[in-house]
């Protein structure tokens, strides 16, 4: 048995709760050890497996690094599970890097964080002006020629890894998270979805994302079930097989793995034992969710979580539109402008108080973390919603996001809701471009078969005329981030190709 595996322990429902998320791992390698921990096509990890990997990447870091944070680019792949915790339990502070990054991009986060050391997969474009120190099997760690300019903000010394917003607003912040909080993230999740040792999560999100965190890592380890990864590209055919292979129990994924199941002619390739199917990223359209249902006799389930707080909600599925109900340890308080709180059915600004949230950014290129919290330490979202008379979550749209157009202001979560009707559209994005001394309303629109006609009578015919987007873009897959969120970047490369404006 590996070092790792600690003291004896009863199985996860007397599991004792350590203070770390090491010892926590320990305990749960000791006591699933027999048990399959990770799956990925043909190879398969036990919880023994997991362990030993985990202390081999402890260990390599601890002798060939002084010091953190260091910037890990993991993929979804049991290796790489080892490594991220093996990195935290090193001390050195990870922080979780999205694979999607080019180098380019990892050399800015280099520079932001701070970062000491980057690890990247052996055979990956290496950032320039980095040099190799170490190898370790597959994966090869590289620091920077000159050294990284010092953050702003210091790595506080209960940091336990790092991990990034999405960028969708702009350059990926680095949020440093507290080993309590990761904790209180993975049980609040592992409780509510009921997670046992006889649960096979398959989960598309990367390591990185907060979805895969706190829905499918340490939720599912510290439960003793099997965390499942998809090999190759995400397309029907390869996830009806890792569905199939899987026998899946908890399928995590974004809406476009679900539009891509629903549209498969031979129907939805999931068995009876699948129970939980979790969404979140960005709407589902009304289709897909639908044709799940139908296929499976089941709802897909939107899970809320903010990169900032963690995990926030739990949904069932029971309340139609709603995200379902706040998390152990989650409240949610409703308020005007002003800060005064609405009572439920009524609609304002979403502060959010958890166990989970970050408290710090690592870097100095925006606001401190402190501007997101209200005087009573809760954080101020930009997400606008309701509770209704049963505590359930209903989300209305984001703040910040009205559009003016010659005067008049515009929600494009009510336009787009709109175009998502059409038949035949995937998803849209709706916002403002600028054109020589005015702004435009803009859809761009993710389809293979609607044509602008039918999209222009479409909204005419369900929208007043001054909400009527005056520009459409059509192109079969809008670009996306790893999170399955829109690209700012690729929405603006899109912008600025330029197309003609409906007089």
């Amino acid at each position: 048995m590996s070092a790792l595996a600690g003291q004896p322990s009863e199985m996860a429902a007397s599991m004792r709760f350590a203070e770390r998320i090491g010892e926590n791992l320990r305990e749960a390698c000791h006591g699933f050890a027999a048990r399959p921990a990770m799956r990925m096509g043909a190879e398969e990890w036990s919880y023994q497996e997991l362990g030993a990997g985990v202390e081999r990447f402890r260990d390599w870091l601890l002798a060939e690094t002084t010091e953190g944070p260091i910037l890990l680019v993991p993929r979804n792949e049991p290796s790489s599970v080892a490594m991220v915790f093996g990195a935290i339990d090193s001390g050195r502070a990870p922080l979780l890097a999205d694979p999607a990054w080019t180098p380019v991009e990892l050399a800015e986060v280099v520079r932001r964080s701070a970062a000491r050391a980057l690890v990247l997969r052996k055979g990956s474009a290496v950032p320039a002006g980095f040099v190799l120190r170490a190898e370790n099997g597959g994966y090869q760690l590289l620091t920077a020629e000159a050294g990284a300019e010092p953050s702003a903000v210091a790595l506080r010394e209960d940091t336990a890894f790092g991990r990034f917003t999405s960028g969708t607003t702009g350059f990926p912040r680095c949020l440093q998270f507290s080993d309590a909080a990761a904790l209180a993230a993975a049980r609040g999740w592992a409780e509510a979805a009921r997670l046992s040792p006889g649960d096979r999560v398959l989960c598309l999100a990367t390591l990185n994302n907060g979805l895969c965190f706190n829905t499918s890592l340490l939720p599912v380890f510290l439960s003793g079930g099997l965390l499942a990864f998809h090999a190759g590209r995400v397309l029907p055919s390869s996830l009806e097989k890792s569905l199939i292979a899987v026998d899946a129990t908890v399928f995590v994924a974004f809406p476009f793995a679900y539009d891509l199941l629903v549209k498969r002619p031979a129907g939805v390739p999931v068995g009876p034992a699948l129970r939980l199917a979790v969404s979140s990223a960005a709407p589902l359209a009304g289709s897909t969710r639908e044709g799940w249902r139908q296929a499976t006799g089941r709802s897909i389930c939107d899970y809320y979580g903010v990169a900032e707080v963690g995990p926030c909600t739990f949904n069932d599925g029971s309340v139609p539109d709603s995200v379902g109900r706040p998390l152990a340890g989650v409240s949610f308080t409703i308020t005007d402008e002003a800060g005064l709180e609405l009572p439920a059915g009524e609609t304002g600004l979403i502060r959010i108080r958890t166990r989970s949230m970050a408290f710090d950014y690592l870097d100095r290129e925006g606001p401190p973390f402190a501007a997101n919290l209200d005087e009573e330490g809760r954080y101020v979202s930009r997400d606008i919603g309701m509770l209704d008379a049963t505590g359930h979550l209903v989300l209305k749209g984001r703040r910040g996001r009205m559009i003016n157009v010659a005067g008049r202001k515009i929600d494009p979560v009510e336009v787009e809701a709109v175009v998502r009707q059409v038949p035949g559209v995937n998803d849209v994005f709706v916002c403002g471009d600028e054109s020589p001394g005015r702004t435009i309303l803009a859809a761009y629109v993710e389809s293979e078969s609607v044509t602008r006609e039918q999209l222009v009578a479409f909204c005419v015919a369900r929208l007043a005329a001054y909400k009527v987007p005056q520009d459409f873009v059509i192109v079969p897959r809008l670009p996306r981030s790893s999170t399955g969120k829109f690209s700012a970047p690729g929405i603006r490369a899109l912008q600025q190709e330029g197309t003609t404006c409906l007089p």
